[in-house]
């Protein structure tokens, strides 16, 4: 899967907080047609030394894929 072009839909951008998280350092979201092993659209972190804005959406390529013990936000 890596260097495959993926679009993201962007549901935390860059600040984004909420009353149990403190504010997001890097845009997140998820990729629509993709299920990820809980059952939920699989997650993404958009790293870049370029992108310091929030964003809504984003298009590029996988780099790496992180497996988590524990998917609780």
């Amino acid at each position: 899967m890596a260097s495959k072009s993926v679009f993201v839909k962007v549901d935390r951008p860059i600040g984004f907080s909420d009353k149990s998280h403190a504010p997001y350092p890097i845009n997140y979201g998820y990729v629509p047609t993709v299920t990820g092993g809980d059952g939920e659209k699989q997650d993404v972190y958009i790293v870049s030394d370029l992108i310091n804005e929030p964003l809504q959406s984003f298009e590029g390529k996988l780099i790496a894929v992180v497996h988590r013990a524990d998917d609780n936000e």
